[in-house]
């Protein structure tokens, strides 16, 4: 298997091809969205185990979602219970893809954990920010720094590994190394597309107020 490396307006037709299967279901698709996202949420509402169990379905579902999106673009009928389909193909490769992004973050933040004593994972985890933290200054900003550079690395990685799991039934480490790969490879097209969600999110938000 070997990535493609696309043009920067790539970025651009992807946004495109969003809107385009929007538009042939435009109801069945947010209702889709918002059917995972409250299943999510319902999982991260369980005591103790929630939130850990809703991150290592992740991938789970998003193969349910972009399995939805493909026959959409295709002009495929199907039940709202493809969101379920992750469990039926590579299932267990998929829970284990999301054990190992679990894990992953985990010794992201533990890494940060001993550079700044825990701040940033607390931060993250409660949303509190230490007062120690915020007297720090610099060194805080480092480890930031270094954290966000460690979770871009971990979001390529993961960024195309479910579907080469499910679709191109790939193991957990070749699904990773490839999706990787391709993101490093294509960096040009992610630039645009990222900067035109930006673009995009800004002009919503400016027409809203």
């Amino acid at each position: 298997m070997q990535a493609l490396i696309l043009p920067a307006s790539r970025g651009w037709r992807w946004i495109a091809e969003g809107f385009a299967i929007y538009r042939k279901r435009r109801l069945l698709l947010p209702v889709l969205v918002m059917l995972n996202l409250f299943i999510m949420l319902i999982l991260g509402t369980v005591p103790f185990v929630g939130r850990a169990v809703a991150t290592v379905l992740i991938p789970t579902f998003s193969v349910g979602l972009m399995t939805g999106c493909r026959l959409i673009d295709q002009d495929v009928r199907f039940p709202v219970g493809i969101l379920f389909s992750g469990f039926r193909r590579n299932g267990r490769v998929l829970i284990a893809l999301g054990f190992a992004y679990v894990l992953f973050n985990l010794l992201i933040l533990a890494l940060t954990a001993l550079l700044d004593g825990g701040a940033i994972m607390d931060y993250l985890l409660n949303g509190t920010v230490a007062e120690s933290t915020a007297q720090s200054g610099g060194s805080s900003l480092l480890v930031g720094l270094l954290a966000a550079f460690l979770f871009l690395q971990l979001a390529m990685a993961y960024w195309f590994a479910p579907v080469l799991v499910a679709w191109r039934d790939l193991p957990v480490a070749k699904a990773l190394f490839f999706s990787y790969v391709a993101c490093i490879r294509n960096w040009r097209a992610f630039l645009t597309y990222f900067s035109a969600v930006l673009m995009l999110t800004l002009l919503f938000m400016s027409l809203a107020v």
